[in-house]
């Protein structure tokens, strides 16, 4: 070697895996010069030197070589793996059923797939039409844990779909003995029965999913009053035909359309994308926590807010019985609320818009612009709200698919909801009386007696109306 390739020797040294082969290619240099043989011994006498140096180097690469491999295995690509599963469990609710299948073959790729991961790439490719692929995913995954409910239901599901019946009442049978009372298999068992022209059988399943009530049938509840019509009505068994139809008629509007599809009905709890959570040895756990931060975005999102003045007025002070009026409320005590933040997508477009109140300072609706930003549509869509505003609410209280806006603060609670222009008062046509001298705080919507529809709870701070009788 001539001394030209000395530079290439050195690193060859430092990033050689034998260190002793790297000292040998040292040995070999050549120098071409009168000195040649002066260095030449010179450099054969640091050999001994550098490879002890080498060592030590090697010893270093080696040991960092296995902290990045313990590393890489920690992690184990479960992140990534998570990631695919919820991925595809988001599609799937929204539809996007080729897109789940391509998040859930991932999942099953990685070779690390559960039994719940080959059941999830079924029922998408199921959805997506695919009967056959999604025949052998269910297989799989009934293979992999013989216990699965879930598995055994959509197999009977999907023999449904293809019209083969004896296999599909086989599969919801089973089902039904690990769990009598779930509506949604004994609604299908009902279906496969009638199309196997097993008109009693089909006619006590579905008394059985009317048996169950509406409060745990829900929509396989109302369903299931028609289809009982349309069992006796077929067994001419007209009178409880007819009564079973006034049933039907009496909670038709309890529930929305859309589930009562077959899709829909076909679902169930057994129906839905399960999401396992990653075992221990697979969680990626690390004792390297990257410490959280939050960035102020508000201007960036175009959250723009004009300033607000301080309330005036001292809370501690004690209020004359004489003092009790609106005035007074809207200008000492409304102002003393804190800012108030709604979130609600009341225009349908995908994207959740801001409906903010601040007591001292005024209402604004931001809509959501689809790409990073919010713009403030307050004027546009006439929402500048209520004097003495203090919280709002968004929600769907009609099953509309429509979100309307409850605002609460001095006078009751007022509700608005998007014509797709403007917003409206409805608070008359929503059965909600004025109530001029109270001051409200808060609106909570949920459904109190599970029959499908929202309720509405106010909880409300004084009314002025009834001032006390002393100071």
């Amino acid at each position: 070697m001539t001394f030209r390739n000395m530079r290439m020797a050195h690193w060859y040294y430092f990033f050689s895996a034998s260190p002793r082969r790297a000292a040998s290619v040292f040995a070999t240099i050549k120098f071409p010069n009168r000195n040649s043989a002066f260095c030449e011994r010179m450099l054969r006498m640091t050999c001994a030197s550098f490879l002890k140096r080498a060592g030590i180097w090697a010893l270093a690469f080696a040991a960092l070589a296995a902290f990045a491999q313990i590393w890489f295995a920690a992690q184990n690509f479960t992140a990534p793996l998570q990631t695919a599963r919820n991925l595809g469990k988001a599609y799937f609710e929204q539809g996007k059923y080729p897109e789940a299948v391509e998040q859930f073959q991932r999942v099953v790729a990685s070779g690390k797939a559960l039994a719940t991961d080959h059941l999830n790439l079924g029922m998408a490719l199921m959805e997506a039409d695919n009967l056959d692929a999604a025949l052998g995913e269910m297989t799989t995954s009934r293979q992999m844990d013989p216990h699965l409910v879930s598995a055994e239901y959509n197999l009977g599901i999907l023999a449904k779909r293809a019209a083969h019946y004896p296999d599909a009442e086989a599969a919801l049978k089973q089902v039904a003995a690990v769990d009598p009372n779930d509506p949604a298999t004994l609604f299908n068992l009902g279906a496969v029965y009638c199309a196997e022209k097993k008109n009693e059988d089909c006619l006590d399943a579905y008394r059985r999913v009317t048996a169950l009530g509406f409060s745990q049938g829900r929509n396989f509840y109302v369903a299931g009053l028609y289809r009982t019509f349309t069992a006796l009505a077929r067994l001419r068994r007209q009178d409880e035909a007819q009564q079973e139809l006034k049933r039907w008629e009496a909670v038709r509007n309890r529930v929305p359309n859309i589930s009562l599809q077959d899709r829909a009905l076909e679902s169930g709890k057994y129906g839905v994308i399960e999401v396992p959570l990653a075992p221990p040895e697979e969680a990626g756990v690390s004792t390297y926590r990257r410490p959280a931060a939050f960035t102020e975005s508000t201007q960036r999102w175009g959250l723009h807010l004009p300033a607000s003045t301080a309330p005036s007025f001292d809370p501690r002070t004690p209020i004359k019985a004489s003092e009790y009026s609106l005035d007074f409320a809207a200008k000492n005590l409304v102002p003393l609320f804190q800012a108030s933040i709604s979130v609600g997508d009341y225009d349908n477009d995908g994207f959740p818009d801001v409906y903010v109140i601040e007591p001292s300072g005024g209402n604004h609706l931001f809509h959501n612009d689809g790409v990073g930003g919010f713009v403030d549509v307050t004027e546009k869509t006439g929402m500048t709200g209520p004097a003495g505003s203090i919280s709002a609410t968004f929600a769907d209280f009609d099953n509309s698919g429509k979100m309307s806006l409850f605002v609460a603060g001095l006078g009751g609670v007022k509700v608005y909801q998007y014509d797709g222009g403007e917003f409206h008062d409805i608070t008359e046509k929503a059965g909600i009386k004025p109530q001029p001298g109270e001051i409200d705080t808060r609106a909570v919507l949920f459904d109190a007696d599970d029959d499908g529809f929202l309720d509405l709870v106010v909880t409300a701070y004084t009314n002025l109306s009834v001032p006390p009788q002393k100071d």
